[in-house]
């Protein structure tokens, strides 16, 4: 027998109560805006032990070279609040992940896996060969995304990435080619 529900059931029961649970709210990739760079910082100092200020987020999302993008569910009432960002940085034929962040409750949902693809197609669309990160040894998550999205190890930073307890950690340098 047939599954009786349908796409249309779906977009009923979400029209009806947009606010019933975060997956079934659309989600929107868009550019950030410099009057939410308070709400980047937030953000970041939430997923990070040491934040980056708005004032230097607003300087990086006010750099022509720097790519910023932002995560937001939408409902009838209009965008909701910034669950996710990241910013790229283009260098030549090269491209950099600056940072990337996504809210604790917005995580495990494909959320940063849809940030990444983004940012990476806007840094191929400008004739990228290659992407770098740095990324803390201790973060699975975001290590097994980056393995995924074809990112490899090819270097290491010793006492890098700090950690909540003040001390430091090894990251790793991890690269995509496109060539």
């Amino acid at each position: 027998m047939a599954d009786s529900s349908s796409s249309f059931d779906s977009w009923t029961q979400w029209a009806v109560n947009p606010l019933a649970t975060s997956l079934a709210r659309p989600r929107i990739v868009e550019d950030a805006r410099l009057e939410e760079c308070a709400d980047l910082a937030l953000l970041h100092d939430a997923a990070f032990p040491i934040g980056w200020s708005a004032d230097d987020l607003a300087g990086l999302v006010d750099d022509q070279n720097v790519t910023t993008r932002v995560l937001r569910p939408l409902s009838w009432f209009g965008r909701g609040p910034i669950e996710g960002f990241i910013m790229v940085r283009l260098a030549g034929d090269e491209g950099e992940v600056l940072t990337f962040a996504v809210s604790h409750r917005a995580r495990g949902r494909g959320h940063g896996t849809r940030l990444l693809d983004d940012a990476l197609m806007a840094l191929r669309q400008q004739g990228v060969q290659a992407v770098f990160l740095e990324v803390a040894e201790s973060n699975a998550a975001a290590l097994t995304l980056y393995r995924r999205r074809g990112f490899t190890e090819v270097g290491e930073r010793p006492a890098y990435a700090a950690r909540a307890d003040g001390g430091k950690e090894r990251a790793l340098v991890m690269r995509r080619e496109y060539r």
